[in-house]
């Protein structure tokens, strides 16, 4: 695990390293006065605020072209006591970088990302760099720091652009990713409420059914149709007891502040442990 300091204060909010992923870049949008402290994982990151080690952690929830990011949101059913104070969403804006920009591109024989990076530039690198070999990092951070440090001439790293800032790489070349509008959904985490007054516009919320039976869903969804309000997410995830035993999970367009918010959470009950994830 790695981390920015040993001890950190209230300003600290636990994000995916290292410097430079898109989550750095994420939290530099959401709140600029909050530092970084950097983590290998989901995972270690949500151990950090249910420890009390951190107050608040920005994390990945769902991307535009691959879905829901499945280790949030199984965290956030884990750790029951923490919940989602915030959001905030980021374009995802590829750039090719190198040691040396003026490197002639028959000399590169490597492009280093992470895989989801490699996936979403497929087309452009296949158009321009059609003979190189993709190496696998574990974040597109990864990839600029290691051809930052070995000084690479032979190779290139797709990623955010604030990566070549931070490791001094030159851009080869911008918003090379194949859809322009891949965007990505952060949440804020938190254990208690933030300081500043926060309202969320959605319920999200999972139910664990006491029963699986014929009609279960459409029931649990008739809720909503009777209230008038719409369901912006729907998902089953395992609920790792045993198989065939799901949990679902929903997202409603229902403010905090919302009337109606306490009594569709009170009809949910009756069809099984109702677990809100957001405040």
């Amino acid at each position: 695990m790695r981390e920015t300091k040993h001890d950190f204060s209230a300003t600290h909010v636990a994000v995916l390293g290292p410097q430079g992923t898109f989550s750095h870049e994420a939290l530099i949008v959401w709140r600029p006065e909050c530092k970084p402290a950097f983590f290998d994982t989901i995972s270690e990151a949500f151990d950090a605020i249910y420890s009390g080690k951190l107050r608040q952690a920005l994390l990945p929830l769902e991307n535009s072209l691959e879905g829901t990011v499945r280790e949030t949101i199984d965290g956030l059913y884990r750790h029951k006591t923490l919940k989602i104070i915030g959001e905030v969403v980021l374009p995802v804006k590829q750039c090719l970088a190198g040691y040396d920009a003026r490197v002639s591109p028959h000399n590169i024989k490597y492009i280093y990302s992470h895989p989801q990076a490699l996936s979403q530039c497929r087309k452009y690198l296949a158009a321009h760099y059609p003979r190189t070999i993709h190496m696998l990092t574990p974040s597109t951070a990864m990839a600029f720091k290691k051809i930052k440090n070995e000084a690479r001439l032979d190779a290139f790293a797709v990623g955010p652009a604030l990566a070549a800032e931070i490791y001094g790489l030159s851009v080869v070349a911008r918003d090379i990713q194949d859809k322009p509008n891949n965007k990505t959904l952060f949440v804020a985490i938190a254990k208690k409420p933030p300081q500043y007054p926060a309202t969320m516009p959605y319920l999200f919320l999972t139910i664990h059914p006491r029963k699986d039976r014929p009609g279960l869903l459409y029931d649990i969804l008739g809720v909503f149709k009777k209230g008038g309000i719409n369901l912006s997410k729907i998902e089953s995830r395992p609920s790792q007891e045993k198989l065939g035993s799901y949990i679902f999970y929903l997202k409603a367009d229902l403010s905090s502040n919302d009337r109606r918010r306490s009594a569709v959470i009170q009809s949910l009950r009756r069809f099984g442990a109702v677990t809100i994830l957001s405040i």
